[in-house]
């Protein structure tokens, strides 16, 4: 009997062993094919759970709640539907009867635009008062409030968790099988998605806050998702979608920019000239594609195309908003930059500095156009933005915080540390929204998922970057305390708001020279992490 079940034992081993050597992956386990559905599922659970959080973070204040006469960035994003609702788009960045832009006038591209006017029809459905043109400003209901919060949690469901799996997926995809749930490398696939999926600086800017990040970061996503996956022209066409969103993305633009002449070139040396001219020419013509539907209601007349322009840029507002975790903001203590340049020469300078903090990643990604670099140089570059760039605002961090945090399953330590940095650098904004308990609720269920997923090993001085990392937050959170306890002298009302944010960009400061010693070795900060599972039973 024994012997017999033995052979049974090893005769089904056999047929498995026959299966996987047909399907040409010879790694392949009855113990995988049984673990393709459970991390599908686990999917589903972590974007249920990550939506169930942001539900809960929807029921805090918002931005600008019961403080007239401007309110805040709700207040804007309502105005926005319902100006796009009652007047045609060649006039939503022209001044009039009809459209103060003094009162929250659009500022944002076009897409931002459609969008809101998409969205606005929900709201409109719902509660019409609540975008009725002239009589709608300031309006404040239970029901206009729960269809507004329900826009953001539709947006990220439509744009930012499709394009976040994707990428996901591209980084971290079996070479062997092009199915989205093969488990021969995509075990890296939930524990990443679950990351990204319960960053706190997002979920509070977009569910408490009140703003649309999601839907420019998910384009973004599916822009790096097609590059990986050499669909250039489908990439093209959805980075122009997100600057069209949001035109912040354009700090992501040198990074792609310098990635695909990378690929021109290895295309050129490859296949020759005719296969580059055709690349290019996919190029140019996907994005001449996108920016000719998104601005046609403009092209007729070039006033009307300056005005978008204008809005879209505007130097008038000075080097920094608010009091923002950047380089300019951090010397403004000691020197003061707008007092001792003109404006034109600060632009100028912020330019440069931009520019010039940027190069190593575009010399990198053009070098050795990889999709580790690829995030890494557009994530370094869209620091390197943050930190310098003229006319910041602090939620302008998101930027180079997606693209990195889809890079937790390479590079857990940075991530890790941007993500909560990140977080930290807003601190003030959310405590002036009224935000605390969502604050901290988030940041510890997103602490206790990274503790729960990711162990690290194989790494030289991986304990003492750890406890480096551990120290850094628990300073960043002991500099949280003053602005909860205490009042500022009179003489320095900001002090405590500056050590917040000085804190952080001395953090940034150091995570974007660890970025430019990661893109140029492909080692550093590496250190192979072992993703397990706890949450989602795989087996």
């Amino acid at each position: 009997m024994r012997q017999r079940g033995q052979s049974s034992e090893t005769t089904a081993a056999s047929k498995v062993a026959t299966v996987a050597q047909a399907d040409g992956n010879p790694r392949t386990t009855q113990r995988d094919e049984q673990a393709t559905i459970p991390i599908s599922w686990a999917l589903v659970i972590v974007v249920s759970f990550s939506i169930c959080i942001r539900a809960a973070v929807s029921l805090s204040p918002y931005s600008g709640e019961n403080t007239p006469p401007l309110y805040g960035d709700y207040e804007a994003q309502r105005h926005w539907m319902e100006i796009s609702l009652h007047l045609p788009p060649s006039s939503w960045y022209q001044n009039s009867s009809d459209n103060d832009l003094a009162y929250w006038g659009l500022d944002y591209p076009p897409l931002s635009g459609y969008a809101s006017w998409a969205l606005g029809k929900i709201v409109q459905f719902v509660e019409p008062n609540a975008v009725r043109l002239h009589s709608s400003r300031g309006f404040e209901s239970p029901l206009s409030r729960a269809a507004m919060r329900f826009t953001v949690l539709l947006s990220d469901l439509l744009v930012f968790f499709p394009g976040l799996v994707l990428a996901s997926y591209s980084v971290y995809r079996s070479p062997v099988s092009h199915h989205i749930f093969d488990t021969a490398r995509t075990t890296q696939l939930v524990p990443v998605v679950a990351f990204c999926a319960t960053l706190p600086a997002l979920i509070l800017t977009d569910h408490g806050h009140f703003q649309y990040n999601g839907v420019s970061l998910g384009l973004f996503l599916f822009a790096m998702a097609f590059f990986i996956l050499r669909k250039e022209a489908l990439g093209a066409a959805s980075l122009c979608l997100s600057i069209y969103f949001k035109q912040m993305g354009l700090y992501y633009g040198l990074a792609v920019f310098s990635f695909l002449v990378g690929r021109l070139w290895r295309i050129l040396r490859r296949s020759g000239p005719t296969s580059a001219f055709l690349f290019v020419c996919k190029l140019i013509s996907s994005i001449l594609l996108v920016s000719v539907i998104t601005f046609w209601p403009w092209l007729s007349e070039k006033e009307l195309l300056v005005s978008v322009l204008k809005r879209l840029f505007p130097v008038s507002r000075g080097l920094f908003e608010d009091k923002v975790a950047n380089v300019w903001c951090s010397i403004s203590v000691l020197i003061k930059m707008k007092a001792l340049l003109e404006p034109e020469m600060l632009i100028k300078m912020c330019a440069t500095c931009t520019v010039l903090t940027s190069l190593p990643f575009c010399v990198a990604v053009a070098v050795k156009p990889s999709p580790d670099r690829l995030l890494l140089s557009t994530g370094g570059c869209a620091l390197a933005a943050y930190l310098f760039a003229f006319q910041v605002h602090e939620k302008q961090i998101l930027l180079p915080l997606l693209p990195l945090c889809v890079l937790y399953g390479k590079h857990p330590l940075i991530s890790f540390w941007i993500s909560i940095v990140a977080s930290m650098s807003m601190f003030p904004l959310f405590q002036r929204e009224r935000l605390l308990s969502a604050y901290w609720a988030t940041l510890l269920i997103h602490i206790a998922l990274v503790s729960s997923t990711c162990r690290f090993k194989g790494c030289s001085q991986t304990v003492y970057k750890r406890i480096a990392l551990k120290v850094a937050l628990v300073i960043g959170v002991f500099l949280h305390l003053p602005l909860l306890v205490l009042t500022p002298p009179s003489n320095m009302p900001d002090i405590f708001v500056l050590l917040n944010t000085g804190y952080a960009c001395a953090n940034f400061c150091i995570i974007y020279l660890c970025m430019v010693y990661s893109v140029w070795t492909d080692s550093t900060l590496k250190c192979a992490a072992s993703l397990r599972i706890e949450l989602f039973s795989l087996a």
